[in-house]
């Protein structure tokens, strides 16, 4: 749960993470709000398209990325749902970095990663002894196909480990003409 008294999710309990940032809940919250137009699929009882979701979620991102205020008010508030969602994690995990992808993180991100980086550094839950740096990716977009093509290639080295301070990385070793990426 990142959002105390949020909305219900699928799962029956309220203000969870995978909810609260998914594009269908952004989406619909945008319709809702009138961000984008309204549609015969919004509203919480209607099956989301996902196709449509997908288009829609662009557009939400595109009108962010403009600076459109309604825009930014819901990708920022699911990167600040999304910054609780990390402090969770580090505090478990003790990690300091934290690397974000997949199909929808450009799209999420699109008021700017600093938002989330600016919710980690301002929160007084996060009990980590140093900073947490929050990047992209640098496999793409769509991390599980990178991986996949990579994995089919017999191109992957490694991945996880345990530190010598007992700390749990999680690490992909991309060989790319005998060089690491």
């Amino acid at each position: 749960t990142v959002r105390q008294g949020g909305e219900i999710c699928s799962c029956g309990r309220a203000g969870c993470l995978g909810y609260n940032t998914s594009p269908a809940t952004l989406v619909r919250w945008a319709h809702e709000r009138g961000v984008l137009p309204d549609s015969a699929r919004s509203g919480a009882d209607v099956e989301p398209d996902t196709v449509a979701v997908d288009q829609d979620f662009t557009a939400l991102a595109e009108l962010a990325r403009a600076g459109d205020p309604g825009a930014l008010d819901i990708l920022t508030t699911a990167m600040i749902d999304l910054g609780e969602g990390i402090i969770q994690i580090v505090n478990l995990l003790d990690v300091d970095s934290v690397v974000g992808g997949g199909p929808f993180w450009e799209r999420l991100t699109a008021p700017g990663i600093g938002v989330l980086q600016a919710a980690l550094a301002e929160s007084t839950r996060l009990v980590a002894p140093r900073p947490v740096r929050v990047s992209d990716t640098r496999l793409g977009g769509d991390v599980r196909r990178e991986i996949g093509q990579c994995s089919h290639a017999g191109r992957v080295q490694r991945f996880g480990g345990v530190l010598a301070d007992g700390r749990l990385p999680v690490e992909l070793r991309l060989l790319e003409k005998d060089r690491l990426l």
